[in-house]
């Protein structure tokens, strides 16, 4: 303080030692009791409701950002892995949510939250901008923090889905501090969609009967119509060359993979890496399921039935013959009608054949031969 009667003006001089947080609070009075009633000016804001008496806040420390944290919406809180896919992607929606703090022990010496701005960006899978208009930046400033100090803010980012996005938020306070990055919470991966089996093209399918098979061609998937990046099909599911993709057979429609014969490259399947085309070659009737597993963990599957393939020859049994005419088997009378009974069938069994019955049930050929004494 400066306490000298016979000073009519002046400067008075005072050192404030720093690091220093809390409040400057000044006046000056004369001899006669007449109190300051000038507003000092470029010493930051007066928030005494004394009009008399000037009070500042001078602050350090820095405002603190909280690790974000990932909300899944709409996940069952009594499912711990509800939304959690597999390789680290979520298979619901999400939303980040960070909390900034000016102060955590005594707000009435911080200056209180400024600005704060967090960005959300769709990127690929090493983390770069994923084409045009890829961020969303968002601001918090006065409007949304009010006129009076705030000491603590959460914001959450809208609903993020079938993506991969980066996060990232900075915040300072009203006296200028920066607050230090938060942690970096890596790659946002969000699919919800489950891969894609468009339909399976077969060969002369229900068309005519094959007596070898067919082929059914099919594609797979992991692509939304507007070509929003999801996780592709799991290359961690390996048949041979079929990335995530399972083929079985069963003679019953709607068996499970467990119940059903896997068919892998070489027994009934092929690839072709240029058309990126699946192929099984249908050699039995029966029903040929696709099973399809991307990288979070959400599958699909296609069944499609067979029963147009017959691979069992017809059977001709002679039941009746008419009696030769001496005991040697020969038939002697030319002008005699020879009768004969045949049961012809397109026959079954337990494989899975169909039958495709008779085009044509060839004539039977008389060869006579004259008897000799």
């Amino acid at each position: 303080s400066a306490d000298d009667g016979d000073i009519n003006s002046g400067t008075a001089s005072f050192n404030i030692e720093m690091p220093f947080n809390g409040y400057i609070r000044y006046w000056t009075e004369d001899t006669a009791g007449n109190s300051t009633s000038t507003t000092p000016s470029n010493l930051g804001a007066d928030i005494s409701e004394d009009a008399n008496v000037f009070l500042w806040i001078i602050e350090n420390d820095k405002p603190v950002i909280e690790d974000p944290e990932i909300e899944i919406v709409g996940a069952d809180e009594q499912v711990q892995s509800d939304g959690i896919g597999k390789n680290g992607w979520y298979t619901k929606p999400v939303k980040v949510k960070s909390t900034i703090t000016d102060s955590d022990t005594d707000s009435a010496k911080a200056s209180g939250l400024g600005s704060i701005t967090y960005t959300y960006t769709k990127v690929d899978e090493d983390g770069l901008p994923n084409g045009e208009n890829s961020s969303v930046i968002k601001t918090v400033g006065e409007a949304e923090l009010g006129s009076e100090f705030k000491y603590s803010y959460s914001v959450v980012t809208d609903e993020l889905t079938n993506n991969i996005y980066k996060f990232g938020i900075s915040a300072s306070d009203n006296a200028g501090n920066k607050a230090d990055d938060p942690k970096d919470i890596g790659l946002i991966k969000v699919d919800t969609e489950n891969p894609n089996i468009p339909e399976f093209e077969q060969e002369d399918s229900n068309t005519h009967w094959s007596n070898k098979g067919y082929w059914i061609t099919f594609k797979v998937n992991d692509n939304e119509a507007d070509g929003k990046t999801v996780s592709g099909v799991d290359s961690s599911k390996l048949n041979s060359k079929f990335e995530g993709v399972r083929v079985t057979y069963s003679t019953t429609s709607g068996k499970t993979e467990a119940d059903s014969e896997l068919l892998t490259d070489g027994s009934g399947v092929q690839y072709d890496p240029e058309t990126s085309e699946y192929k099984i070659y249908a050699q039995k009737n029966g029903y040929y399921t696709i099973r399809v597993t991307d990288e979070a963990g959400l599958s699909s599957y296609r069944e499609t039935g067979v029963d147009d393939i017959d691979y069992l020859q017809p059977v001709a049994e002679l039941t009746n013959i008419s009696d030769p005419d001496n005991e040697r088997g020969y038939y002697t009378d030319v002008n005699k009608k020879i009768h004969l009974d045949i049961d012809a069938y397109d026959q079954s069994s337990s494989e899975p054949a169909g039958a495709s019955a008779f085009s044509n049930i060839g004539a039977v050929e008389k060869y006579l031969r004259k008897a000799t004494a």
